[in-house]
C-alpha cells in the first residue's frame, strides 16, 4: 500500500523538493519513502521512490492501493453537472455524445470532467475521494515512519 499525504506547502521530504499539490509518504511493503507531483499517463501515476539514498521514478497503476490524507476539501455544489459541462465547456450536446462517443472516449471525457469537478486533482486521488475519512487520516500518521 502507498500511504500519501497532500503537500499544501513548499518544502523538502528526505531530499525531494515538494511544491503545493504534490504528495509524499511511504510504500508500506518496501518501507521506501515516496513522493509524486501527481503526473499521470495511461492510468498510471509517476512516483519517486527513495532507494539507497537516490530518488528513482516508476509508473504505478492508479488502481493500486493508496491511502491519501490532507487532501483539500472540494466544494462541488456550484459546479456544472456533467451534461451542462459537456455543452458549456466542450461544446457537445448530450445526444451527440451518447450517439457518437465510444467507451474509451467516454471514459476519457469523464476523467476530464472529474478534473473540472475536483479542481484539477489527479485521477488516483479522485478515485478515492469518497473513501477518504477520519479513519484514513488517523491511520496515515500511525502507519508512516517519517
Amino acid at each position: 500500500m502507498y500511504i500519501l499525504k497532500y503537500a499544501d506547502y513548499e518544502g523538502t521530504y528526505h531530499g525531494f523538493n515538494l511544491k503545493p499539490g504534490f504528495y509524499y509518504g511511504q510504500d508500506t511493503e518496501t518501507r521506501c519513502y515516496i513522493a509524486t507531483s501527481g503526473w499521470e499517463c495511461n492510468e498510471n501515476v509517476y512516483i519517486y521512490f527513495l532507494k539507497d539514498g537516490k530518488w528513482e521514478a516508476e509508473w504505478v497503476d492508479i488502481l493500486e492501493k493508496f491511502q491519501i490524507s490532507n487532501v483539500p476539501e472540494i466544494d462541488t455544489k456550484d459546479k456544472m453537472d456533467f451534461y451542462e459541462w459537456l455543452k458549456e465547456d466542450q461544446g457537445i450536446t448530450w445526444e451527440y455524445f451518447d450517439n457518437n462517443y465510444g467507451h474509451v472516449v467516454s471514459d476519457e471525457m469523464m476523467m476530464k470532467y472529474d478534473r473540472y469537478l475536483y479542481d484539477g486533482l489527479p485521477e488516483f486521488v479522485i478515485l478515492r475521494m469518497d473513501k477518504m475519512n477520519l479513519v484514513d487520516c488517523l491511520n496515515f500518521e500511525a502507519n508512516m515512519e517519517i
